[in-house]
C-alpha cells in the first residue's frame, strides 16, 4: 500500500471510511505503533486512531449506524405504518389520497406528510413521469357558469396497448375475440361517465356512438345546450373540414348539439377523458381484463366498471364526491339510473336505420324544436305555444327513447332482459312525471 499525502478526513470523504481506517493502520504499523507519529502524518485526533484499533478488534471498519436508538415519542405506530404499507401495495394510490381512503374505510386520521414518510423510508415511491411541457395551456372552463351535461369531452381509447397493460393481459386480449377499442363520453363538471366498446375504428361507430349518449342524457330530462369536444381523427369525421361541417349540420346541428375539435397534438385539451382513461387501465383492465371471457362478460363488467365509476369512486377534483354526489349537489335529483349507460358493442348497432342519416325528413320525434329554442335569441314566441311545444318536445323524446331500447331488444345485441326492463322502466317514469305535469291549455 502507498503511503497517502492527504489527510485522513480528506482521505474518509474521497474515498470511504474503511478504506481510511485501513491506511490509518497501515501508516500506524509502519510508524512502529507510534500513535503521535501517526496523529500527526494522519492529521487527525488520538481518539480517531485509538477508536480504528477497537474496530479492527471487533472486525468491522465501517462506521457505526447513527440512528437514535429510541423511537421519537411522536413517531406512527408499527401497526399503522405497515397498514399504509399495505394499503400502498394494494391500491398504488399516492399518499393524499390514501390519507382519503385510510379515513373512510379504518376512520383514521393520518397527516399526509406522514403518510409521505411512511412511503419513501420503505422505498415504495413510484417512477417518475416524464412530463412534456407544453406552450399554451389548455383552456379552462367556468364552472360555476356551467350546467350538467353542457360541456362533454369524447375520445376514443385503444385497449390493446402495450405501455399500458401488462405483457401477461396484453397477449390475452390480442389472442382473445374481444373488442379492443373504448369510446368515452365524460361531463366536465360532474365527472359522470358513459363508455361503450368496439372492434372499429369508424366513423360509423363514433356517429352512433355520439347520438346513443345524446338520446341517454335528454331522456333523463336533460334539454339543455350540450357542447361536444373531440381530437381530429377519422373516428370523429374530422379529419377534412368539410366533412366535419356537413356532418355537424346533418348530425349533430338537428340533435341541438354543436362541436369542436380540439388542438393538433395536444391530448391536455381532452384532459378530463384521457385522465379518466389512466384510470381504466389502473383499475379496471389491468386487475379484471383477463377474467372476461366473452362479450356478454365484457358489457357487464363494463356496467359495472361505470356503476363503480359514477356512484362509488370518491375524485379529488369535485372535492372527494363521486359525480352522482356531486350532481345531487348542485341540485338536481335525477335518479341514479343516468349512470347505468347500456355499453354496447357499437359495431352491431351502428348500422340500424335508427342510426343512420335522414336528410328529407327530419327526426322531429327526437330531435330538438326547429325553432331551436334556446339557441336563437331572435326567436319570438308566444308563451302559450312556447309552453305546448316543450311539453310535446319532451314527450315525444322519452317515447322515442322507449322505442330505441325495444328495437335494441329485439336486435342481436348481447345485452340482458333484465338491463333493458330496467332501462324501459327508468324511462316509462319519466314519461308518466311528463304526463302528470301536463299543462292545460
Amino acid at each position: 500500500m502507498t503511503v497517502p499525502h492527504q489527510s485522513y478526513y480528506e482521505l474518509k470523504k474521497d474515498t470511504s471510511e474503511d478504506f481510511a481506517r485501513r491506511a490509518l493502520l497501515y501508516n500506524l504499523e509502519r510508524l512502529k505503533n507510534n500513535v503521535r507519529a501517526c496523529t500527526r502524518e494522519m492529521m487527525c485526533s488520538p481518539n480517531t486512531v485509538y477508536l480504528a484499533l477497537k474496530k479492527q478488534i471487533e472486525g468491522n471498519l465501517k462506521d457505526a449506524s447513527r440512528r437514535p436508538k429510541r423511537k421519537h415519542p411522536r413517531r406512527i405506530s408499527d401497526e399503522k405504518e405497515q397498514m399504509i404499507i399495505d394499503y400502498r401495495k394494494k391500491t398504488n394510490y399516492g399518499k393524499r389520497r390514501l390519507q382519503y381512503h385510510i379515513h373512510s374505510e379504518k376512520r383514521i386520521r393520518i397527516p399526509e406528510s406522514t403518510i409521505g414518510k411512511v412511503i419513501k423510508r420503505n422505498n415504495l415511491k413510484k417512477k417518475k413521469r416524464k412530463r412534456v411541457k407544453r406552450a399554451h395551456r389548455s383552456p379552462k372552463y367556468n364552472m360555476e357558469a356551467l350546467f350538467p351535461f353542457q360541456e362533454l369531452q369524447v375520445d376514443l381509447k385503444e385497449i390493446l396497448d402495450k405501455k399500458t397493460l401488462p405483457k401477461k393481459v396484453y397477449d390475452y386480449l390480442k389472442t382473445s375475440d374481444l373488442p379492443i377499442y373504448q369510446w368515452t363520453a365524460i361531463d366536465v363538471l360532474t365527472r359522470i361517465r358513459f363508455i361503450c366498446f368496439s372492434y372499429r375504428k369508424d366513423w360509423f361507430c363514433g356517429k352512433a356512438f355520439c347520438q346513443y349518449v345524446i338520446w341517454w342524457i335528454k331522456a333523463f330530462g336533460f334539454y339543455g345546450p350540450i357542447h361536444m369536444q373531440t381530437d381530429g381523427g377519422v373516428e370523429f369525421a374530422a379529419s377534412f373540414p368539410g366533412s366535419f361541417e356537413r356532418n355537424n349540420r346533418d348530425v349533430f346541428e338537428p340533435l341541438g348539439v354543436t362541436r369542436s375539435i380540439i388542438r393538433k397534438n395536444h391530448p391536455e385539451d381532452n384532459a378530463f377523458v384521457e385522465r379518466s382513461h389512466r384510470t381504466d387501465d389502473e383499475e379496471f383492465y389491468v386487475p379484471y381484463l383477463s377474467m372476461i371471457k366473452s362479450e356478454k362478460d365484457l358489457m357487464k363488467r363494463g356496467i359495472w366498471w361505470q356503476s363503480i365509476y359514477n356512484l362509488e369512486r370518491p375524485h379529488q377534483g369535485i372535492g372527494n364526491r363521486t359525480p352522482y354526489e356531486r350532481l345531487k349537489s348542485l341540485g338536481y335529483v335525477s335518479s341514479r339510473e343516468i349512470c347505468f349507460f347500456p355499453p354496447l358493442i357499437l359495431d352491431k348497432v351502428c348500422c340500424l336505420d335508427l342510426f343512420q342519416i335522414k336528410k328529407k325528413s327530419v327526426q322531429d320525434h327526437i330531435d330538438c324544436y326547429q325553432i331551436k329554442f334556446g339557441y336563437n335569441d331572435t326567436a319570438r314566441i308566444e308563451p302559450k305555444n312556447l309552453r305546448r311545444c316543450d311539453y310535446f318536445r319532451k314527450v315525444k323524446r322519452v317515447r322515442t327513447a322507449i322505442k330505441i331500447f325495444q328495437r335494441m331488444m329485439t336486435s342481436k345485441i348481447f345485452l340482458t332482459k333484465i338491463l333493458i326492463h330496467s332501462i324501459i322502466e327508468v324511462i316509462l317514469k319519466a314519461e308518466k312525471i311528463l304526463t302528470v305535469r301536463k299543462v292545460k291549455y
